[in-house]
């Protein structure tokens, strides 16, 4: 959802507009450049007992953000992880990492933060990276420190 904030004191807050994710948003965040916005949705990623189909599969809807305030849904890529907990870009906004509270990995229970390449416009391209951090399960949160 888009929103207005009316900060008068008897002033009325608006919808200016809204788009459709997919199951289970988790994180969200917007690029530097304020033009899109990107949301983690867990879908059925947690479900057990183990669904070949659903599980340990979530995905990343990629939203465009008009000057006007109109939000559009422009796709939905899918995502192996569970729990996509953690979303954030780097400070050029051509680049953004996802934490997940676990991978569905069997014998060694695992959880990490993946990267991808991101370029916005009328077709935005959202690339996988082939470098990732492994950590143990449980991740929450991700926050990309800009001072560096």
């Amino acid at each position: 959802f888009v929103i207005k904030f009316n900060l008068e004191d008897q002033g009325s807050h608006s919808l200016i507009s809204k788009a459709y994710v997919e199951e289970n948003p988790t994180a969200i965040t917007i690029n530097p450049e304020g033009n899109s916005v990107l949301v983690t949705n867990a879908k059925k990623s947690f479900e057990y007992p183990i669904n070949e189909r659903t599980t340990g599969k979530s995905s990343l809807s990629v939203l465009d953000l008009s000057s006007d305030g109109t939000l559009t849904n422009k796709t939905n890529l899918l995502l192996n992880g569970i729990l996509p907990s953690g979303l954030s870009f780097d400070k050029t906004g051509k680049n953004f990492a996802v934490s997940f509270f676990q991978y569905l990995d069997f014998g060694k229970p695992s959880a990490g933060i993946d990267f991808y390449k991101f370029s916005a416009g009328v077709n935005p391209k959202v690339e996988k990276q082939a470098s990732r951090i492994n950590t143990s399960k449980g991740i929450h949160f991700l926050k990309v420190i800009e001072d560096f």
